[in-house]
C-alpha cells in the first residue's frame, strides 16, 4: 500500500511539474533531500548534530542514496524508513536533510533515480575515481549544511 501511495503522489507531482514545463526528474535547487539514519552512532541527540559517515557511499560505490523530501508528506517517508529498518533489522531514527542547492555544490552529480519501491529516490554521486580524502571531505562539508529530523523515541 505504501508503494502505491508514493507512486500516486509521484504521478500528481509529475503532472504538476510537466504543467510548468519542468521535467519531474529535474531536482530543483529549492528541493530538500533526506538521508535515512539507522544508527544512533551517526548523530548526537542532545546537540542535534550529525556525526561523520552518513554521507559516505557504501564500499564499492560512489552513490549516496537519498529521498526527495519536499513533495510527499513526511509520514510516508517515515513509513518507508521504518520498512527499510525492518529489512535491515535495525532501528529507524529519522532523516538528515540538506538543500539540493547545497548538495549540488559539494557532489559531482545530484540526480533523480527512482526505484519501483520509491519514485522519489535520488543519488548524490562522487566522481568514479574519488579517493578516501575526497569522500571524507564531501562528508565533512555536507554535515555543516544538514538539519536533523529525528523520530520520537517512544
Amino acid at each position: 500500500m505504501l508503494v502505491a501511495k508514493l507512486w500516486f503522489r509521484y504521478i500528481v507531482f509529475a503532472l504538476y511539474r510537466l504543467g510548468r514545463r519542468i521535467s519531474p526528474s529535474t531536482i530543483l535547487s529549492e528541493e530538500y533531500l533526506g538521508r535515512e539514519i539507522f544508527s544512533s552512532k551517526q548523530f548526537n541527540r542532545e546537540s542535534n548534530r550529525l556525526r561523520g559517515g552518513l554521507f559516505q557511499p557504501p564500499r564499492g560505490s560512489y552513490d549516496i542514496s537519498v529521498n526527495r523530501m519536499g513533495s510527499v508528506p513526511y509520514h510516508l517517508f517515515k513509513e518507508l524508513g521504518d520498512r527499510h529498518a525492518k529489512k535491515r533489522k535495525q532501528t529507524f531514527y529519522g532523516f538528515a536533510q540538506v538543500g539540493a542547492e547545497d548538495a549540488k555544490e559539494i557532489y559531482e552529480k545530484v540526480a533523480a533515480q527512482y526505484t519501483i519501491e520509491n519514485p522519489f529516490h535520488a543519488n548524490l554521486s562522487l566522481p568514479c575515481n574519488a579517493g578516501k580524502d575526497l569522500i571524507l571531505d564531501c562528508d565533512r562539508q555536507i554535515r555543516g549544511k544538514v538539519s536533523l529530523s529525528l523520530v520520537d523515541e517512544n
